[in-house]
């Protein structure tokens, strides 16, 4: 049986580097997501005029939809967000939630692409997605 010796520099054993270079990349990723750094989480609005009732989300129409790891708020509806999965290739998240909303509740998925020009396209499965643009401070 081989003997790993431990690297000199890490002293890892030399087959845990591949570990130590993950670890390391998790760790760079970790303030971003910490601060919120995800590019969907904010404030966005189909209309740009809509910004100006972002604290009235939920009880004006139209206004906003607030986008955040835990929640997503929009008119009359709150959802509780249950997974999100990442294609960071194809710059797309997969955000299902569990929603509730003039009496009901129902699971949602949202499909959000981002696109070049810093807008945000959502898509709840049905008809065409929606085109959204960030709130200025959102």
């Amino acid at each position: 049986m081989e003997r790993l010796r431990p690297d000199a520099a890490s002293g890892l054993p030399r087959r845990g580097r591949p570990v130590r270079r993950a670890a390391t990349i998790l760790l760079l990723a970790l303030p971003a997501a910490a601060s919120g750094g995800e590019p969907w989480h904010g404030m966005w609005a189909a209309d740009p005029a809509w910004c100006a009732y972002a604290g009235l989300i939920g009880s004006h129409d139209p206004a906003p939809v607030e986008f955040s790891a835990g929640r997503i708020r929009g008119l009359e509806t709150d959802c509780r967000v249950t997974g999100v999965a990442t294609d960071r290739d194809f710059a797309f998240h997969v955000v299902t939630s569990e929603c509730s909303g003039e009496g009901m509740t129902w699971r949602q998925v949202d499909v959000l692409m981002m696109a070049g020009d810093g807008a945000m396209w959502r898509w709840t499965g049905g008809g065409e997605p929606i085109r959204l643009v960030r709130c200025e401070g959102g």
